[in-house]
């Protein structure tokens, strides 16, 4: 059966060998590409300077610098950290970089602002060469600086001239240690008698050197409303605006786009501060920020829906709300997959070469292009989809830009069957999405579309092959028949020996002696077997010896079986490790041979130091079948006993 099993895979392998010859199979191409990130995971690093010099205590009397300095703590981004100093004519003290994404931290900041002093002379130099000395052992992306400070006195009012001369030069130093360690200085001053200062060109040319805001105002109210536009045009928010009209209390359902939103924060803008502020999520009251300033609740994790604003509007009529939310890392999911189809030519039967290359296969690739959660790969939007969900993607492709539609129900898929050499490569996905009024920004992705068609063959290489492949074929098949031939015959006369059985019987007897080698030695004497009298059709060499008492000596007789033959013959199959040795021949495992009438075969065993001769006699007249001829031999000596010989003369007569 195993030598069947060989042959058909050689079949096979030479019906394979003219297939492939001859044609090309599809194939099939997929890959996963990451794409870039929706929202910034950058770093932020945030140091507050606020001047709490004597001055302050006339200029900011209402301390309007500290409603800022909080409300630049409460919308700062997740991946923020603030720190804080007080200066006067020197650093007054300082906090460390505090992370403010979580509440204690905002809280622990918001305290040490609220037991600041005012007191002492106005030197803004030390507050700036601390902030940057801080910002310098940073090793955040994004690294700010904010002034906050009285500039009545011109930033400088604590020494004589050379004094002042010195504190300028000081600054344009600070302002090149700035560039250099990538730090924006922005400065939001507020004065009511401005005075001439040496120093104060080079306090307010800071943010223009390093690439800042400076905004001056006459009227400390307006702090918080600086520190909320320096922030909305300096860091990449999320966010959507609702302006509200009236002078009544109002309330507002607050709806978010989907459910991947990390941190919502609903902020009343410092432009319009409202009276009064509540805030509930299914009747139950949510902690809440609220002073004269801005309003503000915080949440982590928030449902898209159920949340509630109650609010009484201040000196305007109208109240503007920011919906500020965050959400984990988005990517652009792309993936590529290429198919080979059969082109109409040979669908049809005819021979002809579709394709620029010559090749006989239609290549099919297509992009699929989603906006999902990186941490859990989920799609942004999960039914139902928002109702002015706007979701737009461009591929640009190596010969230009590709047109796409985009079906909200499933991922956006373009298919394209790239021919010329040119349209394949690396095409570049864009994708934006918008909704409820938010957008999410811009995803970009890549992935490089490579060529899967089979090359094209010269028809003269093409004759050769197939030669070839015949003539390979052929080898291979006469090898096949020829394995196959003798397998055949190895079975038909195996079938045969066996079918003998069914069709004779035993006659004759077997003598049997073992051959005693040098140092060996011999626990059976000589004997006759009659095979006549035995009633089957088969019996092994085992049952032989098993009936002389030999039942453990020569390993392996249990595999040679002796079957009926035709004309009184004998059949002998070897089917173990010893060799039997007839008319100088060889008869190992898995062989056959047929025995006459007074022919001898020699048995050599595996383990045994003895061998076995036996004789195909025919019965005597009247010979007795349990009649046994003792006759010990041996091929190098012989040891007979006196007794021994006296018993075989008169056996003989």
């Amino acid at each position: 059966m195993k030598r069947f099993n060989v042959f058909l895979m050689l079949m096979n392998v030479c019906l394979t060998i003219v297939l492939l010859s001859q044609f090309q199979y599809p194939a099939a191409v997929s890959a996963s590409l990451g794409a870039s990130p929706g929202t910034s995971s950058e770093s932020i690093d945030i140091v507050y300077i606020i001047d709490v010099s004597g001055s302050t205590a006339d200029t900011d009397s209402g301390q309007y610098a500290k409603d800022a300095l909080k409300l630049g703590i409460d919308l700062a981004p997740s991946n923020s950290r603030v720190a804080v100093i007080a200066v006067n004519s020197a650093v007054v003290s300082e906090t460390d970089l505090i992370d403010v994404s979580v509440k204690e931290g905002r809280d622990r900041l918001k305290r040490y602002v609220d037991q600041l002093e005012i007191r002492g002379n106005t030197d803004f130099t030390p507050g700036y060469e601390r902030a940057v000395g801080i910002l310098e052992s940073s090793n955040a992306n994004i690294k700010q600086i904010f002034f906050l400070g009285d500039f009545s006195e011109g930033g400088y009012n604590a020494g004589a001239q050379d004094q002042e001369i010195e504190a300028a030069s000081s600054v344009y130093d600070i302002a090149e240690r700035a560039k250099t360690g990538g730090i924006i200085i922005n400065n939001v001053f507020w004065e009511k008698e401005p005075q001439d200062s040496i120093a104060a060109p080079a306090f307010l040319e800071l943010p223009q050197a390093t690439g800042g805001r400076l905004i001056e105002i006459s009227d400390t109210k307006l702090l918080p409303a600086s520190i909320e536009d320096i922030y909305f045009d300096s860091f990449m928010y999320l966010y959507t605006i609702t302006d509200l009209n009236g002078e009544d209390s109002q309330t507002l359902d607050v709806l978010l786009p989907t459910n991947s939103i990390r941190r919502a924060r609903v902020y009343v803008s410092a432009h319009a501060p409202v009276r009064a502020f509540r805030a509930t999520y299914a009747g139950v009251n949510l902690e809440s920020v609220h002073n004269r300033s801005y309003s503000l609740i915080d949440l982590a994790n928030p449902a898209p829906e159920g949340i509630n604003l109650t609010f009484t509007p201040g000196a305007t009529d109208i109240t503007t709300i920011c919906t500020i939310l965050e959400y984990d890392p988005l990517v652009l999911s792309v993936s590529l997959e290429n198919v080979l189809e059969k082109s109409e030519n040979e669908k049809s039967g005819t021979n002809e070469r579709s394709g620029t290359n010559g090749s006989s296969e239609i290549q099919v690739s297509t992009i699929n292009a989603e906006i999902v959660d990186a941490k859990t790969g989920k799609p942004l939007l999960t039914a139902p989809y928002p109702a002015d969900a706007v979701y737009t993607v461009t591929i640009a492709s190596p010969r230009g830009p590709l047109p796409i539609s985009y079906d909200p129900a499933t991922p956006t898929a373009y298919s394209f069957t790239p021919d010329l050499q040119e349209e394949f490569g690396l095409y570049h996905i864009t994708g934006e999405l918008t909704v409820e009024g938010i957008s999410f920004g811009l995803f970009t992705a890549s992935v490089d579309v490579p060529d899967i068609r089979p090359g094209p063959v010269a028809p003269g290489l093409r004759n050769w092959l197939l030669i070839a492949a015949v003539i390979v074929c052929g080898i291979l098949i006469m090898v096949a028949l020829n394995i196959a031939q003798k397998i055949r015959k190895s079975e038909v006369e195996y079938k045969d020996a066996v079918e003998l059985t069914s069709d004779y019987t035993f006659h004759g007897k077997l003598s049997v002696y073992a051959l005693v080698l040098d140092g060996g030695d011999s626990d059976i004497r000589p004997f006759d077997y009659a095979l006549h009298a035995f009633n089957g059709k088969r019996i092994t060499l085992r049952d032989i010896l098993d009936s002389v008492g030999a039942t453990d000596a020569y390993a392996g007789a249990e595999g040679i079986m002796l079957m009926v033959g035709p004309e009184e013959s004998l059949v002998l199959r070897n089917n173990s490790k010893a060799i039997i040795k007839s008319m100088g021949r060889s008869h190992e495992f898995n062989s056959k041979l047929q025995l006459f009438y007074g022919q001898k075969i020699y048995i050599v065993f595996e383990k045994d130091e003895n061998e076995l001769e036996i004789a195909y006699k025919k019965n005597k007249p009247g010979s007795n079948s349990s009649s046994i001829a003792i006759n010990l031999r041996s091929e190098r000596t012989v040891t007979k006993t006196k007794a021994e010989t006296n018993t075989e003369t008169a056996i003989d007569k």
